[in-house]
C-alpha cells in the first residue's frame, strides 16, 4: 500500500475516532441531560395536575363541611322535616353544586336519606358502597363518630372512590351544629363523579392533557424510593408517558394520574446536536484536505523517491549509486544513512555468500544422515519419540498410528499427560525425569497409556537423556506395547494359583479320605455295641433313650464320613443313566414341605435335559446342599427359589468360562435365589472344605465342597454367580450321555 494511502487512512481514522468520541459524548452525556430535563418538566406537569385534583377535593370537602356543620342539617337528622328536603335536596341543588351523590347516615350507621343521580340525564344511579343500608366498619366511607364530641382529632375523609361510572371525588364528615359542636348525630357524604367535562376543565386549567384511571398491574415506578410515586416511560422518540400514583379515600394507591406529552425538548436537542455535528464534520474534511496536501509535498514525495531507489537496488542487486539528494532536513539524513547502509550490506553480502557455501555442504550432509535415521525410526514397530523435560512431544514416529490410533500430526506439540490416565503414573514419570536429569543416564519404566478410543493399555518405555552443559534438554524415548506380555503374565499367575489350589485340594482329599476310613472303623464298634446293649434294655428305660441318642450321633458321624469320602473321591456309589428332570421333580416334592412359607419355589423344567450318568441320591444331595444354603440366605426376609433346566452346547470358544469340562452337549441346572448375595472375597472360597460363614453349630462347611467333588466326579462343573444385594445363582453342568426323545425306558430315580 502506498504511503499516501496509509497517511490518508491514518487521518481518516483520526477523524472517525474524533467523530465517534463526539457521538459517544452526545449519546452518553448530552442526550441524558436533555432526557433528564424532559422528565423534570413532565414531573412538574404531573404535580400541577395533582395539585388541581387536590384543590377540587378541597372544594368538595369545604362544601360538605358547610352542610354537615349546619344547624338545619343537625335538626334534619333529629326530626327529618320535609321542608329541609324540599328546599335543600332538590334536583337544582345537585346541578348547581355539580354533585352526583348526597347521603345522610344516623349515629348508628343506618341510612337516613340518600340520593345519587346522573346530572345530564337526571337519572338515578346505583353506586357501591353508597347503596348500603348500614355504614359499618370495613366500608371505605366509614368514620367513627364516637358517642361524644368533639373527638381527639379530625375524623373526616376526603378522597377518590372507584365506581362503575369512573373515579368519584367523595367527602365524608360528621354531622354537627353550626358551631362544630356535638354530639355528632351521624355522617354526611357528598360525591362528585369525575366526568369528561370535569377532566376537560382541569386540563384547560393545568394546560396538561392528563387522565385519571385505575392503576394497572403493569405499572412500575421509575424510582420506588421516591415520595412522588412517579413513573416516566418513553414511547418512541415522539411521546413521553408520565404517570403518578394517587391514593384513594382509604389512603392506598388505587388510581393513576397519567399524561402523554410531546418530546419537544428532546427534538430540539437532537436538532442542535445534528447541526453541531455537521459543522464539525465539514471543518474536519477541510482540515483533512489541507493536511494531505502538506504531507504529500513534504513527506510523501521524498519517501517515494527513496523507495524507488530501494526497489531498483533490490531488482538489480547492484549496491552502488547514491540516494542522497542534498536535503538538510530529516529526509536528507535518512538518505545519507541509507547510502551508508547499502555499502555495509554490499560488504556483508560477499561474506555471507562464502558462509552460505560452507553451510550448504553441511546441510546436505545433515539431510542425508537425518534421512537414514528417520527411515530407521519409521520402520520400527516400537514408537520412537522426542519429548522435552516439561513433557511436550517434539517428534513421534508413524508407528504411533498402529500403537494407539493417534496420528503423529495430532500429538505433535501436545503434553504427554494428555495420553496418560489421571493416576499415580504421572507422579512416577515426574520423579523419573528428575532422576534422569540428576544422573544423566537412561531409565526404563512401565505405565498405562490412553489410546485415541479412550481405552488404556500397558506400555514399557526406555528414555535416554540429551544433555547440554550438564542440563537436560530433551528425552529420546522408545515405547513398546506390553499388553500381550501382561496378559501372559496374568495367565501364568492364574494357572499357578489354580495348580496350587488343585494340589491343596488333592492333599486335603487324601488326608480327609484317610481320616474318614479310620473314623469309620471306629464308628462300627460303637454302633454295634450300642445296638447290642439296647437289645438288653426295655424301650422305656433311661439307658435305652441315652443309647438311642448315641446311635443318632453315630448316624450323623456316618453321614459326615460319607461326605468326606465323596469329597476325596473314595465313595462307593455307582453311577447310572438317569433322567435329570425326574430327579429334580422328585426333589421338589420332598423340599416343599421343609421350606418356610415365606420362600416361594418356582421351576422351569421344560428343557430336554437328556440322560446323564450319575447317582440319583447323590444328585439330590447336591441339589439339597445348594437349596439349603439359598433358604438360609432368605430366612429373614423370604424370597424366591427358582430351578431351571436347559440343554447347552459348550464349544471350544466357551472354554474360557468352563475350563474343567470338554466341549459337547450338557444339561445345565440353574438354582437361583434373590437373597443378599455373596461378597467377592467369600465367593472365591465357597468350595473349600470346612469353610462356612454360618455361626458355629449351624454348618459344617462341607456342603458345597461335597457338591463340587460330586459334580467333578461325574465329569461336570459347577459355577457360582452373585451380586451383593441381588441374589446368588449356581449353574451345574452335567454331560448328556444320550437324548431322551427316543428312549421311553430312560431310568429315573424311582426305577431303582
Amino acid at each position: 500500500m502506498m504511503l499516501r494511502f496509509k497517511l490518508l487512512i491514518i487521518l481518516l481514522t483520526g477523524i472517525i475516532i474524533t467523530g465517534g468520541t463526539l457521538a459517544l459524548f452526545q449519546h452518553f452525556t448530552i442526550y441524558p441531560r436533555f432526557i433528564a430535563l424532559e422528565q423534570q418538566e413532565a414531573t412538574k406537569d404531573l404535580l400541577r395536575c395533582e395539585r388541581a385534583l387536590r384543590t377540587e377535593l378541597g372544594h368538595l370537602h369545604a362544601l360538605t363541611h358547610d352542610w354537615s356543620s349546619w344547624d338545619d342539617t343537625y335538626e334534619f337528622i333529629q326530626q327529618k322535616p320535609l321542608s329541609y328536603i324540599d328546599s335543600n335536596l332538590a334536583l337544582e341543588t345537585f346541578v348547581d353544586a355539580e354533585l352526583n351523590a348526597i347521603y345522610f347516615f344516623d349515629a348508628q350507621g343506618n341510612i337516613f336519606w340518600g340520593k345519587c343521580i346522573e346530572l345530564k340525564k337526571n337519572q338515578p344511579l346505583s353506586i357501591q358502597p353508597l347503596e348500603t343500608k348500614k355504614l359499618a366498619k370495613g366500608n371505605p366511607l366509614y368514620i367513627d363518630i364516637g358517642t361524644t364530641f368533639p373527638t381527639s382529632g379530625d375524623i373526616s375523609k376526603t378522597g377518590l372512590l372507584n365506581t362503575e361510572f369512573g373515579p368519584m371525588m367523595v367527602a365524608v364528615l360528621p354531622i354537627l351544629t353550626t358551631e362544630n359542636k356535638g354530639p355528632a348525630l351521624g355522617t354526611m357524604i357528598m360525591g362528585r363523579i369525575i366526568t369528561p367535562d370535569m377532566k376537560r376543565r382541569l386540563r384547560e386549567q393545568t394546560q396538561v392533557p392528563f387522565d385519571i384511571k385505575l392503576i394497572e398491574n403493569t405499572f412500575k415506578l421509575t424510582d420506588p424510593e421516591s415520595d412522588t410515586k412517579i413513573s416516566i416511560t418513553e414511547m418512541g422518540k415522539s411521546t413521553l408517558v408520565a404517570g403518578m400514583l394517587v391514593p384513594d379515600i382509604t389512603g392506598k394507591s388505587g388510581f393513576l394520574l397519567e399524561t402523554r406529552l410531546p418530546r419537544n425538548i428532546l427534538a430540539q436537542g437532537y436538532a442542535a446536536m445534528a447541526m453541531a455535528r455537521n459543522a464539525i464534520i465539514l471543518t474536519g474534511l477541510m482540515l483533512l484536505g489541507l493536511l494531505l496536501w502538506l504531507m504529500a509535498a513534504t513527506i510523501v514525495k521524498p519517501i517515494t523517491r527513496l523507495t524507488g531507489h530501494v526497489l531498483v537496488t533490490r531488482e538489480t542487486g547492484n549496491f552502488v549509486g547514491k540516494c542522497y539528494g542534498g536535503r538538510k532536513d530529516e529526509i536528507g539524513i535518512l538518505e545519507q544513512e541509507f547510502d551508508r547502509l547499502l555499502e555495509t550490506v554490499a560488504a556483508q553480502s560477499r561474506e555471507l555468500e562464502r558462509e552460505l557455501g560452507i553451510r550448504k555442504r553441511i546441510a546436505e550432509e545433515l539431510k542425508e544422515n537425518l534421512k537414514k535415521y528417520r527411515l530407521l525410526a519409521e520402520n520400527l514397530k516400537d514408537v520412537v519419540a522426542a519429548i522435552t523435560p516439561d513433557g511436550f512431544i517434539q517428534y513421534c514416529s508413524p508407528a504411533i498410528v498402529e500403537f494407539s490410533g493417534h496420528d503423529p500430526e495430532d500429538i505433535f506439540g501436545k503434553h504427554s499427560f494428555q495420553f496418560i490416565p489421571e493416576n499415580d503414573d504421572r507422579l512416577k514419570l515426574i520423579d523419573m525425569v528428575e532422576e534422569i536429569a540428576k544422573v544423566g543416564d537412561s531409565r526404563s519404566f512401565e505405565f498405562m497409556m490412553r489410546s485415541k478410543s479412550g481405552d488404556t493399555f500397558p506400555v514399557e518405555s526406555t528414555a535416554r537423556p540429551v544433555m547440554e552443559d550438564g542440563k537436560l534438554v530433551s528425552l529420546h524415548c522408545v515405547f513398546r506395547d506390553i499388553t500381550q506380555r501382561k496378559k501372559a503374565e496374568e495367565e501364568k499367575n492364574r494357572l499357578q494359583a489354580k495348580l496350587q489350589r488343585a494340589r491343596r485340594m488333592e492333599a486335603l482329599g487324601t488326608l480327609a479320605g484317610g481320616i474318614a476310613h479310620n473314623f469309620n472303623n471306629v464308628l462300627f464298634p460303637i454302633m454295634g455295641n450300642t445296638e447290642l446293649a439296647m437289645m438288653d434294655l426295655t424301650k422305656d428305660s433311661q439307658a435305652y433313650q441315652n443309647l438311642t441318642q448315641v446311635l443318632q450321633a453315630v448316624d450323623k458321624a456316618k453321614n459326615l464320613v460319607r461326605q468326606i469320602l465323596s469329597f476325596s473321591d473314595h465313595g462307593k456309589e455307582d453311577a447310572n443313566l438317569i433322567v435329570l428332570k425326574d430327579v429334580v421333580e422328585d426333589f421338589l416334592v420332598l423340599i416343599r414341605a421343609s421350606l418356610p412359607s415365606t420362600i416361594d419355589i418356582r421351576n422351569d423344567l421344560s428343557g430336554k435335559g437328556g440322560l446323564v450318568s450319575a447317582d440319583p441320591v447323590e444328585l439330590q444331595r447336591v441339589i439339597m446342599n445348594i437349596c439349603s444354603n439359598a433358604a438360609y440366605a432368605m430366612r429373614e426376609s423370604g424370597g424366591i427359589l427358582e430351578l431351571t433346566l436347559v440343554e447347552q452346547d459348550i464349544t471350544e470358544f466357551d472354554m474360557n468360562t468352563s475350563r474343567k469340562i470338554k466341549p459337547g452337549k450338557y444339561a445345565k441346572l440353574t438354582i437361583s435365589d434373590n437373597g443378599p448375595g455373596i461378597e467377592n472375597d467369600v465367593l472365591e472360597r465357597i468350595f473349600d472344605p470346612y469353610f462356612s460363614t454360618k455361626p458355629v453349630g449351624e454348618g459344617s462347611g462341607m456342603g458345597l465342597a461335597e457338591t463340587h467333588a460330586l459334580i467333578s466326579k461325574y465329569g461336570g462343573d459347577i459355577k457360582a454367580y452373585t451380586e451383593p444385594g441381588m441374589g446368588t445363582s449356581f449353574s451345574i453342568f452335567l454331560p448328556i450321555m444320550m437324548e431322551t426323545k427316543d428312549l421311553p425306558w430312560a431310568k429315573s430315580p424311582g426305577d431303582g
